[in-house]
């Protein structure tokens, strides 16, 4: 389900994060560019930064969305700033 930038940055999102799965790494992949679209955006779990890297790129390179950032997930759920951005 996608969801807006601001969603997945809130403090809600990152109880529900914590609460459900527990990841290393989330992915955010834009699945469109349409800026007047907030809920654009898709959180994928990674385990590593390895997975977080093969993901983006599946999905941006292959599957054709139109990018996708690599952020680390905090012990409380929040998110830091992007490491990646593809």
């Amino acid at each position: 389900m996608a969801n807006s930038l601001s969603f997945l940055l809130s403090s809600e999102a990152a109880q529900l994060r914590m609460a459900e799965r527990k990841p290393a790494f989330v992915v955010h992949v834009e699945v469109h560019s349409d800026m007047d679209v907030a809920d654009r955006f898709v959180e994928l779990d990674a385990d590593d930064l390895g997975h977080a890297g093969d993901l983006s790129q599946t999905w941006v390179r292959t599957m054709g969305n139109a990018s996708a950032a690599i952020r680390r997930v905090m012990h409380d759920g929040t998110l830091m700033r992007p490491c990646a951005i593809i």
